[in-house]
C-alpha cells in the first residue's frame, strides 16, 4: 500500500483537480512503420514498441498536482504478438488520488483501414482498496496491425513522480520521458534496471545508469533507443528489480514566501518520523491499543520458563489466534486490538503484536521494515519510506538473533518466509536505525532411497524425503491441504511414468522444531527399462536439477536464490547375483565454483555383489550470483543435469 506524506503546504483544497480533458491527435503513420514486417535486431520478437512517450509535470498553482500523459505505438509482427492488443493502465484510486481523465486508443490494420476507441470503450477493474486498472481490448486485430494509445492521469501525489519504465516484455525502438515541475519543487532521480544493452547516445539527453540519486532541474529529457525486451528468467526478486528505469523523489518544497520544507532528509529523521506515527511504535508500546492482546496471553507472560520458550509460546499464540491477511504495508492499519479482536491482520501487525508481547515480557526485540522480494530490493543509500512493504522482528535471546516472521502455522520461531528473504532491513532504534544484512538459514532436502530389483525387472522399495528449514514448512503446508499427496505425486510423474504407491506416511507434521519427513512405499519399476540382456536403471527421482533451469544463452541480471540450500541423494539399490551383474557405473564427479559457492558431488559405486550405491549433493551456499557468473554457473547446472540423467547399466546373468 502506498503512503503519502503530508506537509503543511501539501493539505489543500483540491477542488478543480481534475479538470477539462486535454484533445489529443495521434502522430500520422510512416509506410515504413506499416510496411515492417520484422526486427532486425530481435528477428523472434512478435511485437515492438515503436513509440514510447511520457510527459510528467508538476504544477504548485493553485493546488499541488502531477500530470502524467503517455503514448505508445506498438506494432504486431508475429501472431504471438495478439495479446499487445489487451491494454491495462494501472493508477493509485484511493480516495481519488489519482484519476484517469483521458484515454484514447486507435488500430491501423495493414490495408491501412482505422478504427478509434474512445473514453466509452474503456472499463475499469478495481483490484483492491487502493488500486485500479483501467483496461481495453482491441478488436479485429490482426497481424501486421498497429495500435495507438495515450492516456492522461492526473495525481496529487507530487512527492514521489510517477516511475517511468523504458523496458517491456517486447523491443522498444525510442523510449523518452520529459519532466518538468514547478520552481517550488526540488527533485532526485534514479535509474535503475540491469539492461546490459548497446545503446546508441544521444549527447546530454542520453540516460546512464547509476546506483545514487541526481539532482533533477527544472526540466529534463531521458532518451533511450533499442531497447531489448525483458524476459522473465528462474531465480529472480520481481522482474522490476531488473527492468531499466527511472524513479523520482521530493527533496524539498520552497514556499512562496522563500521558507523550505525538506521531505527527503536522513534516516535517523526519517527513524523518529516512523517511531513517532500513531499507527506504528505507540500501538505497541500503548495498552489502549495493545491491551487487549496482553491481557489474553496473560497465562504465557506469567509463566516461569525461560526467555526462548517463551518468545517461542508468544509467537505461536500470535499465530494461532489471528489470520494473516494479504494487506501490505508496515504501519497498523486501525489498531493491533481491533485487529486482534477482528481475529484478521497484516504479516506486519502480527508482528507488532508479537513485538507488544516480547517487550512486556521484557525480551530484547526490535521492529525491522523491510521490502520483501515481490517488492523488490530495498535502496539503502537513500531514506524513502514508501520503499518499505513489511515490517518484521529481530529478537535477541541469550546473545543469539533471530530474525522472526508471522503469518504461516507451519513456520517455527526465527524462520523467515521465502519473501521476507531479501538481503537487508532496517532496524528502528530510536534515531538510531541501522542497516541490517539478513542471512536466512540453509534449507537441506536429503533424499534416502532403498529398492530391490528382481528376476522380473521389477524394482520395489522405500522412499524417504527428509525436509529441514523453508523446505519442511512448505511441504507440511502441502500435507494439510486436501489434495495431501498430489504434491509429491506431481514430482513422481515428472521422473518416471510407471509407479505405483501402496502407502504415503509422514513424521513430524506437528512438530515444526523438527525435520518434516515423507515416506513413500510402493513399486517403482518405471525407472527401470529392460531391453534384450541389458537393464538400465535411472535411479535418481524427485530430482529438482535434471534440467538445467537456466536455458537463456545469455543472462541480463544476477542470479538471485531466496536462500542457501542443499540437495542430496542417497540410493542403495540391491539385487540377486545369479540375476544381475554390473556392465557400467556413472563415473564420480565433483566440481565447484567461485571459491565453492556451488559444489556437486556425485559417486557411484558397487558396495558389495549385489549392491549399488549413488551418492550426490548438490550444495548452493551463496545465493546471490553476479551477471558476470552466469555462464559459469550456467555449466555447472549443465553437467549436473547430465550426471542425474545418466543411467546404470546391469547385464544378466
Amino acid at each position: 500500500m502506498k503512503k503519502y506524506l503530508l506537509f503543511s503546504f501539501y493539505i489543500l483544497s483540491f477542488s478543480g483537480l481534475f479538470g477539462q480533458e486535454r484533445s489529443y491527435s495521434f502522430p500520422e503513420i510512416t509506410t515504413a512503420e506499416l510496411e515492417m514486417t520484422r526486427y532486425e535486431l530481435d528477428t523472434s520478437a512478435t511485437a515492438i514498441v515503436l513509440h514510447d512517450y511520457g510527459d510528467i509535470r508538476v504544477n504548485n498553482y493553485p493546488d499541488p498536482i502531477q500530470i502524467y500523459t503517455h503514448y505508445r505505438r506498438i506494432k504486431i509482427l508475429k501472431k504471438g504478438g495478439l495479446d499487445q492488443g489487451n491494454i491495462e493502465i494501472p493508477y493509485y484510486s484511493y480516495e481519488d488520488n489519482e484519476r484517469i481523465v483521458h484515454t484514447l486508443a486507435k488500430v491501423t490494420l495493414p490495408d491501412g483501414q482505422t478504427y478509434t476507441l474512445k473514453d466509452k470503450d474503456f472499463f475499469t477493474e478495481k483490484k483492491s482498496k487502493y488500486s485500479s486498472v483501467k483496461k481495453f481490448a482491441t478488436p479485429q486485430l490482426e497481424v501486421g496491425a498497429i495500435i495507438d494509445y495515450y492516456y492522461e492521469i492526473k495525481s496529487k501525489d507530487v512527492i514521489q513522480l510517477r516511475e517511468w519504465y523504458f523496458q517491456t516484455d517486447i523491443p522498444v525502438l525510442l523510449s523518452e520521458l520529459k519532466v518538468k515541475h514547478s520552481r517550488s519543487f526540488s527533485y532526485m532521480y534514479l535509474v535503475q534496471g540491469f539492461d546490459g544493452m548497446n545503446r546508441r547516445q544521444q549527447g546530454s539527453s542520453a540516460i546512464k545508469k547509476d546506483s545514487t540519486f541526481n539532482p533533477l532541474l527544472n526540466s529534463k529529457v531521458f532518451t533511450v533507443k533499442d531497447i531489448p525486451a525483458l524476459k522473465e528468467e528462474p531465480f529472480i526478486t520481481t522482474i522490476e528489480d531488473y527492468r531499466l528505469r527511472v524513479r523520482f523523489q521530493c527533496t524539498k518544497f520552497t514556499s512562496y514566501h522563500g521558507t523550505s520544507t525538506e521531505i527527503l532528509s536522513t534516516w535517523p529523521v526519517v527513524t523518529e518520523k516512523i517511531l513517532s506515527r500513531e499507527s506504528f511504535k505507540i500501538q505497541y508500546t500503548k495498552k489502549r491499543h495493545c491491551g487487549k492482546i496482553l491481557k489474553a496471553a496473560a497465562p504465557i507472560l506469567n509463566k516461569e520458563i525461560s526467555s526462548l520458550d517463551k518468545a517461542k509460546a508468544l509467537y505461536d499464540f500470535v499465530n494461532n489466534s489471528v489470520e494473516a491477511n494479504q494487506n501490505s504495508g508496515i504501519y497498523v492499519q486501525t489498531s493491533l486490538n481491533e485487529a486482534f479482536e477482528k481475529k484478521l491482520a497484516s504479516k506486519s501487525e502480527l508482528n507488532l503484536m508479537l513485538l507488544a508481547l516480547l517487550r512486556e515480557a521484557e525480551i530484547e526485540s526490535y521492529p525491522i521494515i523491510i521490502s520483501t522480494r515481490d517488492n523488490g530490493y530495498p535502496i539503502i543509500n537513500h531514506p524513502i519510506v514508501d520503499q518499505f512493504n513489511r515490517t518484521i522482528l529481530l529478537v535477541i535471546i541469550d546473545g543469539k538473533e533471530y530474525f522472526v516472521d508471522q503469518g504461516n502455522k507451519f513456520r517455527p520461531f526465527g524462520q523467515l518466509s521465502r519473501n521476507s528473504m531479501n538481503r537487508s532491513g532496517y532496524q528502528l532504534i530510536k534515531t538510531e536505525g541501522k542497516w541490517l544484512d539478513i542471512t536466512p538459514d540453509k534449507s537441506k532436502k536429503i533424499i534416502m532411497s532403498d529398492f530391490t530389483l528382481n528376476e522380473d525387472g521389477m524394482m520395489k522399495g522405500r522412499i524417504s524425503a527428509n525436509y529441514t528449514n523453508i523446505e519442511a514448512a512448505d511441504n507440511r503446508e502441502y500435507w494439510t491441504t486436501e489434495e495431501k499427496e498430489k504434491t509429491w505425486i506431481e514430482e513422481l510423474e515428472n521422473t518416471i511414468v510407471d509407479f505405483e504407491l501402496d502407502s504415503v506416511t509422514v513424521e513430524n507434521e506437528k512438530d515444526l522444531t523438527k525435520p518434516f519427513k515423507v515416506h513413500f512405499n510402493g513399486d517403482f519399476s518405471g525407472a527401470v527399462l529392460d531391453i534384450g540382456e541389458f537393464v538400465y536403471i535411472n535411479p535418481f527421482i524427485f530430482s529438482d536439477f535434471s534440467e538445467n533451469p537456466f536455458k537463456s544463452e545469455e543472462r541480463q541480471y544476477p542470479v538471485d536464490f531466496p536462500h542457501p540450500f542443499s540437495n542430496q541423494f542417497i540410493i542403495n539399490i540391491k539385487y540377486d547375483t545369479e540375476d544381475y551383474y554390473v556392465e557400467e557405473l556413472p563415473k564420480d564427479t565433483k566440481l565447484e565454483l567461485l571459491g565453492k559457492t556451488v559444489t556437486v558431488r556425485y559417486a557411484a559405486q558397487e558396495k558389495a555383489p549385489g549392491w549399488i550405491q549413488i551418492t550426490y549433493a548438490l550444495s548452493v551456499n551463496n545465493p546471490y550470483f553476479p551477471v558476470d557468473t552466469y555462464q559459469n554457473l550456467r555449466s555447472l547446472f549443465d553437467i549436473t543435469a547430465e550426471k542425474l540423467r545418466e543411467q546404470i547399466v546391469l547385464r544378466k546373468s
